[in-house]
């Protein structure tokens, strides 16, 4: 019998133990909301033991199941099927409940300096001393490389493919540690994070960008506006835009753009884009 549901009435945690105290053999669907829209994900089981897990941002086995402990939003499937899938994890379906229960709990200490994975740091112009003394990891000098005060945290995790917490947990020792430093948020905090989905012209009614009905309802209520007719679309490289926005339903995590508007703002498929309401 299918199981499914939403990550945010049922925890992956809880659904995981589920099907490791049942014994089930199959597949597990992941598809995140929210600040990861777009993102998909599987984790495979083999009586009760996870045997693999594979990310659609190219992560696999550990790095993409303790990723996906980050989805606080989203739906998942399991399917009872025989597993084919190369095995990727080693360590016990234990074990790993207990690394992912680890994960949420750092994250909460790592939410009151990073407040989001569109967070933009960069190197301190004069480090701290001692710093020549310092050993660093593999992933830390990966990341040291890469900042250079444009990037935001999740561009930094997508280039590496590392998953978004460990960059994060690195990037938040490095700022306590006063090797780098944050240069900006890159986003308001009445924004949200969609995926975009690009759609020829003649599929939409109106030059216009289309996002979920419930999430401009949730904005209508949370700023006490009548009607929501513009947003702002904040795109990298570009000065921000204001576009004629609509409602459509089922489009949790995604925003629909024209081609014609797409290709004149250089915007690309499935690329992510922090939008908030024009008040």
């Amino acid at each position: 019998m299918p199981l499914n549901g939403n990550l945010s009435d049922f925890p992956l945690g809880d659904v995981i133990q589920l099907l490791n105290n049942t014994k089930k053999t199959g597949s597990l669907k992941l598809e995140a909301g929210g600040d990861f829209s777009g993102e998909t994900g599987e984790i495979n089981f083999s009586a009760g033991r996870i045997v693999s897990a594979v990310s659609n941002k190219g992560l696999l086995g550990k790095s993409a199941f303790l990723h996906f402990y980050e989805w606080h939003e989203g739906n998942f499937s399991f399917a009872e099927m025989s597993i084919r899938s190369e095995v990727n994890i080693e360590e016990s379906t234990e074990s790993l409940l207990i690394e992912g229960a680890r994960v949420i709990e750092e994250w909460t200490k790592i939410s009151g300096v990073i407040k989001s994975l569109s967070l933009v740091v960069n190197l301190t112009p004069v480090p701290p001393e001692g710093v020549s003394e310092v050993k660093f990891s593999r992933d830390e000098w990966k990341i040291l490389r890469t900042v250079d005060g444009k990037k935001t945290i999740k561009e930094i995790a997508d280039e590496l493919k590392l998953a978004d917490f460990e960059v994060s947990r690195i990037i938040y020792g490095l700022i306590a540690s006063g090797l780098v430093e944050k240069v900006k948020e890159g986003i308001t905090p009445s924004g949200i994070e969609l995926s975009v989905k690009i759609k020829p012209e003649f599929y939409l009614i109106e030059e216009a960008a289309y996002i979920d009905s419930q999430l401009l309802e949730k904005w209508k209520v949370q700023y006490e506006l009548e009607t929501i007719e513009k947003i702002i679309l904040h795109i990298a490289g570009v000065k921000d835009v204001i576009i004629n926005v609509k409602p459509k339903n089922n489009l949790d995590g995604l925003i629909l753009i024209p081609e014609e508007i797409a290709s004149e703002l250089g915007i690309k498929e499935k690329e992510k884009m922090f939008i908030e309401p024009l008040k």
